[in-house]
């Protein structure tokens, strides 16, 4: 129930179209953000048909693009990490980079897309915030970059992701899908009275995710009030998303010392941030999650009984399993993965 566009088809005139011409940052007009997202509408209506509203894919089948079909940004890569992209590059990037023997960026048709997207998401927020309801169906709920391996769909993320931020969008970005399964660091299991394990917890990973969210968007949780009455004790003081979130290390101080109930504890401050951020409304949200296909089947962790573990089974995970879900209850924003 996806629509696919290939990176490698297309006419000069229709990249054309589809490039953004500012940042939404910049823009002010209201009315002219509606016509230009109406325009947007009509653009891909006559390029493309829509099997469903809430899902858009794009497919990265090619790299050998010549100069009329991608723009070539050179070493720009070190100032868009640094300054928008604290969270961990996956290895596969930077060892292309190596590779390469320079740092540059494909811009590609589908980053045209993707910032059009963002812009029509912007326009669906802004319209929510002047009461004037929600923007048209250009505005879908989940953006998947898919394709055969090394065909950019990271790098493709990554400038959503750059995108976004440098727009005022609240991110969280889950940069390696991989690390959540690869069975690298601890997991804990949470049973029942009975004994039947319920789910297992990753405490370290959980806290070294948050970290980073904490780093960059700590200013913006900071004036995002909670909208959900957490029924966990230990947040019970928490007024806002950036106090939720600050709970998580100092839980981990204390995990040598209740390693029983911590890890379950760390666990449910993540679903707490996880669920209010469907809720936001001070700013647009986006939830990007790189190599989804790794969140699928079987993780690398062993249960006791010398058996794999189901990805489902590992609760940080479970959001981003069901991405097409969370995408849909997100109130004010999309999702947008990578496999």
């Amino acid at each position: 129930d996806r629509t696919y566009v290939s990176s490698s088809s297309g006419s000069d005139d229709e990249k054309d179209q589809l490039k953004a011409t500012r940042s939404i940052a910049d823009r002010s007009n209201f009315d002219k953000m509606k016509q230009e997202a109406a325009e947007f509408e009509q653009q891909l209506g006559e390029s493309m048909s829509f099997q469903s509203h809430n899902a858009f894919a794009m497919n990265s089948f090619s790299t050998s693009l010549d100069g009329k079909s991608v723009g070539v940004i050179k070493d720009e890569w070190n100032d868009l990490v640094s300054d928008y992209v604290p969270e961990p590059v996956p290895k596969s990037v930077t060892a292309f980079f190596s590779d390469l023997g320079q740092k540059s960026l494909l811009f590609r048709k589908q980053d045209f897309v993707m910032e059009n997207i963002l812009e029509a998401s912007e326009l669906a927020y802004l319209a929510k915030q002047n009461g004037s309801g929600s923007s048209s169906s250009i505005s879908p709920d989940v953006v998947l970059f898919d394709g055969p391996r090394g065909t950019g769909k990271t790098a493709s993320l990554i400038q959503a992701v750059v995108n976004a931020r440098a727009s005022g969008w609240l991110v969280f970005y889950v940069s390696n899908g991989r690390h959540l399964m690869d069975g690298d660091g601890t997991y804990v299991a949470h049973s029942d009275e009975d004994g039947r394990v319920l789910w297992y917890d990753r405490p370290e990973y959980i806290a070294n995710i948050l970290d980073v969210f904490e780093k960059y968007h700590g200013k913006m949780l900071e004036t995002i009030p909670l909208k959900r009455t957490a029924k966990i004790h230990e947040v019970n003081e928490a007024k806002t998303l950036l106090d939720l979130v600050k709970t998580v290390p100092v839980l981990m101080k204390k995990i040598d010392r209740n390693w029983e109930n911590t890890p379950r504890l760390v666990g449910d401050v993540m679903s707490e941030v996880m669920e209010e951020l469907k809720l936001v409304e001070e700013y647009p949200v986006m939830v990007a999650i790189d190599h989804i296909n790794n969140l699928s089947g079987v993780s690398m962790f062993m249960a006791p009984r010398k058996r794999r573990i189901h990805c489902r089974a590992i609760r940080v995970a479970q959001p981003f399993v069901e991405f097409e879900a969370l995408g849909k209850s997100i109130k004010n924003g999309l999702v947008v993965a990578a496999t």
